[in-house]
């Protein structure tokens, strides 16, 4: 069932449909890291350069890109995050990001939300994050460009 509703903290209209938009690109990714508000917490994707685009979307079962084996989560509901850039410099094939513990992406104590991150992988410039929540709240997604 979808809900919308208007958090009365911050005034912003979330959602828990599934979103996308753009395309493939060869801007890389640089970390993973997760904020937290008064009314909600938010995962951050850093990008070298303009990112080109994302599926967002709740899912049943997070499985690692590549092999498709299941990926144990903390939580009631998934959140499964990608980002259309590859986790590398495309012109020198060097990692730009190699997260210390891709199993625990972040400290998720303290989190309203977030029970577990991890890292599901990257493959054909998609990277993969998804998140154990707590059961199934509304959220939203956004795209942050900074010059």
């Amino acid at each position: 069932m979808h809900r919308r509703r208007r958090s009365p903290c911050c005034g912003i209209v979330w959602s828990s449909l599934a979103k996308s938009a753009g395309t493939v690109s060869s801007a890389a990714l640089s970390d993973v890291r997760a904020v937290w508000h008064a009314s909600y917490d938010r995962l951050v994707f850093d990008i070298a350069g303009q990112g080109a685009g994302f599926p967002v979307g709740y899912v049943s079962a997070i499985h690692r890109q590549g092999s498709a084996a299941n990926v144990d989560l903390r939580g009631g509901a998934f959140l499964q995050v990608s980002v259309l850039d590859p986790v590398y410099n495309v012109a020198t094939e060097a990692p730009t990001d190699a997260p210390a513990n891709p199993n625990e992406l972040i400290n998720t104590a303290g989190f309203a939300t977030f029970r577990r991150v991890v890292m599901a992988g990257s493959f054909e410039s998609v990277t993969t994050a998804s998140e154990g929540l707590q059961p199934r709240p509304s959220g939203t997604c956004r795209r942050i460009y900074r010059g």
